[in-house]
């Protein structure tokens, strides 16, 4: 599983980052009800989602990608072109883990089920320490001490790429 340097900062004679997938990450739903009020979506085991991997990927092969599996997470394997996201709808959902936006890059109906295939608007990023040539995952302890470092860092980095898209 590749990952990829979203940023890094030094503090008090450490250098600490943000790292990311280098490939969007992918979940896999299901899908219930039948319409939007009563959707109700849930997550699938793993071996549910190797059971239709070869669905997955020919659902994802209008965009020349398909998925993988790292440790815990599914990802596609090559970055998704711009065209996907123009084509996908955002949406919003709630789960127990908070509120968060993600694009539904597909639908796909088995026969007897559907499922959503979703990539996270904001992809999943780990707070780590850079140590020599080596990265040290970081404790949720030393994350809160200097979260709010690193989202000030995050926060203007993201209003550069704003500035730099507006030029264009």
């Amino acid at each position: 599983m590749e990952m990829q340097r979203v940023l890094s900062v030094e503090h008090d004679g450490h250098n600490y980052g943000l790292l990311a997938f280098a490939t969007p990450t992918i979940h896999i739903v299901k899908v219930e009800g039948d319409d939007e009020e009563n959707t109700q979506l849930s997550g699938v085991s793993d071996e549910l989602v190797q059971s239709i991997k070869s669905e997955i990927n020919n659902a994802l092969s209008v965009w020349e990608v398909s998925i993988g599996q790292s440790d815990e997470h599914w990802l596609l394997d090559n970055e998704l072109p711009d065209a996907a996201y123009d084509e996908a709808n955002l949406v919003e959902l709630n789960t127990d883990d908070g509120e968060y936006s993600a694009f539904i890059l597909t639908e796909l109906d088995t026969g007897n089920d559907q499922y959503w295939l979703l990539t996270p608007d904001t992809p999943p990023m780990f707070a780590v320490e850079f140590v020599n040539d080596d990265v040290r995952m970081m404790e949720d302890a030393e994350i809160d001490e200097i979260e709010p470092l690193l989202s000030n860092a995050l926060d203007a980095l993201l209003e550069e790429d704003n500035e730099d898209e507006g030029e264009e």
